[in-house]
């Protein structure tokens, strides 16, 4: 909060003239208790593609371009935010924006958790996943030994420190039939471990890699389910293809779109075409098609205010579910993509929540998480009612690579307050 009323002091709503006689609009945005709004999308007239972000201290600085101007000021848990400037104006006060939804009761916090460091030795620990019955660490020893990847058994004991001192590593990456690769500055390598032992396989290159698994998210022994954006993340299909089959054969789930971001990136391209909703096939003109398939390419503020679609795809109880955010629930499906039944859901609509769904494939178990004052909180999501259970705290701020595993919660961390050079792994137990 200091660091907020300081900066608040600094960047008090006011108007700049810039070198090149344009005029700098400074302010900081708060909710009605005071605690700053950061990721509020800022812009002119609504246009998307002329605006920005509010940083974490809530504060932003948007250059106008003339008067008057309409300022525009939204965020997904609040009333949006609208005035108009003109040469007089004269923004005495912090902005403040309005609650757009009630905050939902806070969930129960249960005992703190004792915390584990899984590997001891003074490495930084840069990558992990789980192999069959190992788990595998991409651990950077330092600037003369360069990388290892380190194995440990099921009671997480070192048996092979296979060196990689000639090899770039970038991370490690697994696909869905749990095959585990390492990914390096030139090429991917399959990472095979027999009686204990690791070793690589063939260089394989990138552009025949990325044409093959990397977009599989689950597979069994009958499908192979992958996914595919459209409309620079904005539209989302998964398709599911039969494995084992002497020709192609594939099925699909229902389409996943926001349509009003979908619009909007249309109108702000200048394309004039309108677009065909499911039928995508009909009436479309190159540059159309161009911005339905091509790859996510927004940065900056336009990756800001069109993040991807979040919606993932699970197996539970031989059922596919798919978090659906956008719609607001958990849909489960077939195998064979017959719609189920629908699960409401409304733990995605806290202000504080982390975007993101760990899956726990051995318990069929989904969490979330969100943020707190001191840390984080884990919260186990009943997969039938949508609704949260008791709560795990993590007193520490900035972890990352969060898996689980088998009714632990795993991820990397790095002290910063007592500058702490290598990052270790961390779990807890869930239940």
């Amino acid at each position: 909060m200091l660091r907020f009323l300081i900066c608040c002091i600094v960047l008090l709503p006011c108007l700049v003239v810039a070198q090149n006689d344009s005029l700098l609009l400074m302010a900081c945005i708060q909710d009605q208790e005071g605690y700053p709004i950061p990721d509020a999308h800022i812009t002119i007239g609504g246009n998307f593609f002329k605006g920005t972000a509010s940083d974490p201290n809530g504060c932003f600085r948007l250059e106008l371009e003339k008067f008057p101007a309409k300022i525009e000021i939204s965020h997904v848990n609040f009333e949006p935010l609208y005035f108009l400037l003109n040469k007089q104006s004269d923004l005495e006060k912090v902005l403040v924006m309005q609650n757009k939804i009630a905050n939902l009761p806070d969930v129960t916090v249960s005992a703190q958790a004792k915390i584990d460091i899984v590997y001891q030795e003074p490495y930084s620990i840069t990558d992990y996943f789980f192999y069959q019955d190992y788990l595998v660490l991409l651990a950077r020893k330092s600037n003369t030994k360069g990388y290892s990847l380190i194995l440990l058994d099921e009671e997480e004991k070192e048996i092979e420190d296979f060196s990689l001192r000639h090899v770039r590593p970038k991370n490690l990456f697994q696909t869905c039939d749990g095959k585990l690769y390492l990914m390096t500055n030139v090429c991917v390598k399959q990472i095979l471990i027999e009686r204990d032992r690791i070793r690589l396989g063939k260089n394989i290159k990138y552009e025949d890699f990325n044409n093959g698994w990397a977009n599989c998210v689950l597979a069994n022994d009958t499908l192979a389910f992958f996914k595919r954006y459209f409309f620079q993340g904005q539209a989302l299909q998964y398709t599911g293809v039969f494995r084992r089959t002497k020709e192609i054969e594939t099925l699909s789930f229902p389409l996943i779109e926001d349509v009003r971001n979908i619009d909007l990136l249309i109108e702000e391209s200048g394309i004039r075409m309108p677009r065909s909703g499911d039928v995508w096939e009909e009436n479309v003109s190159w540059s159309l098609g161009m911005l339905r398939k091509g790859r996510y390419s927004l940065e900056g503020a336009s990756s800001m205010f069109f993040p991807p679609l979040y919606a993932p795809l699970f197996p539970k109880d031989s059922m596919i579910c798919i978090f659906n955010h956008l719609l607001s629930q958990v849909e489960y499906f077939s195998p064979l993509g017959q719609h189920l039944r629908k699960v409401k859901i409304d733990y995605h609509q806290q202000k504080k929540w982390k975007k993101k769904i760990y899956f726990d494939v051995h318990q069929e178990q989904a969490y979330t998480s969100y943020d707190t004052r001191r840390g984080v909180v884990i919260c186990p999501i009943d997969m039938n009612t949508g609704r949260l259970g008791a709560a795990v705290e993590i007193p520490m701020d900035f972890i990352e690579n969060v898996k689980v595993w088998n009714g632990y919660f795993y991820y990397l961390y790095r002290n910063m307050g007592k500058q702490e050079r290598n990052r270790k792994l961390h779990r807890l137990r869930l239940n």
